[in-house]
């Protein structure tokens, strides 16, 4: 039996297709073939880190037409040979969490946990982190609506800066712009996380700290999200609000 998985992105959506392809290697023990778009071209050492994935494939005739809905077309060529393909780019508009609605499209309704394997890069002698402990994650986006307020976390925290080159703003220990999978092992070290609502969330996840994701309580489809008790969604909250989240155990 070889399996496929499908899905084109946003990078998130990427992401929470994983544990339905964690899911498909336990019950039939073999690793599965992950497709997805140039657009996902990011996380593909991480995606090929995971010890259920035989290969990222990113196919040279598919092409992203739109950015709505995750990525489209959601429908993606694959090769020939497979016994079974699961293709979960989105055909709607997702009414679930996000990995959930996934694996409810491949047939598999059952709560799914998010995890990942990353190495440990914070005991690499190159890493700006050694010796740095007790430190948050946040991922600031660059400019956006809650700029000043991860500054002023930045400022008041031991704090690493994560998410993609150009979205540093001066504050903290500038991890930007790294690949996904360091990403992931930097995240695997902090003790809490703040951002937006994005791929970097997606990441943080895999671990059980105070996630913090502002939002101003209009644009945002909160039915997608992770609902855990280490999950935090404030409307345009404080610094002090923020600080006491992450304190939470």
């Amino acid at each position: 039996m070889t399996i496929a998985i499908t899905m084109p992105g946003k990078m998130g959506d990427a992401l929470y297709a994983l544990p339905l392809a964690r899911l498909l290697y336990g019950i039939n023990g073999e690793k599965i073939d992950f497709y997805t778009s140039d657009y996902c071209y990011p996380l593909k050492g991480l995606i090929e880190y995971q010890p259920y994935i035989n290969e990222c494939i990113i196919p040279a005739d598919y092409k992203v037409e739109r950015m709505d809905m995750g990525v489209q077309p959601w429908f993606m060529p694959v090769k020939d040979g497979y016994t079974q393909v699961y293709h979960t780019g989105f055909q709607g508009v997702p009414d679930r969490a996000i990995h959930q609605y996934i694996a409810l499209q491949a047939g598999y309704d059952m709560p799914l946990g998010i995890s990942y394997e990353y190495p440990s890069l914070l005991l690499r002698e190159d890493s700006k982190l050694v010796g740095i402990d007790n430190y948050i994650c946040i991922a600031p986006r660059g400019e956006t609506t809650y700029k000043q307020l991860f500054n002023e976390i930045a400022q008041n925290t031991q704090t690493v800066i994560i998410g993609g080159k150009g979205d540093y703003t001066g504050y903290g220990i500038d991890m930007t712009g790294v690949s996904m999978l360091d990403t992931l092992s930097i995240l695997s070290g902090a003790k809490g996380f703040v951002g937006l609502m994005s791929s970097q969330l997606v990441l943080a996840n895999g671990f059980p700290y105070p996630k913090i994701a502002p939002h101003d309580g209009i644009h945002w489809d909160m039915r997608h999200v992770i609902q855990t008790v280490s999950n935090h969604y404030p409307i345009n909250p404080s610094i002090q609000e923020v600080l006491a989240l992450l304190d939470r155990t």
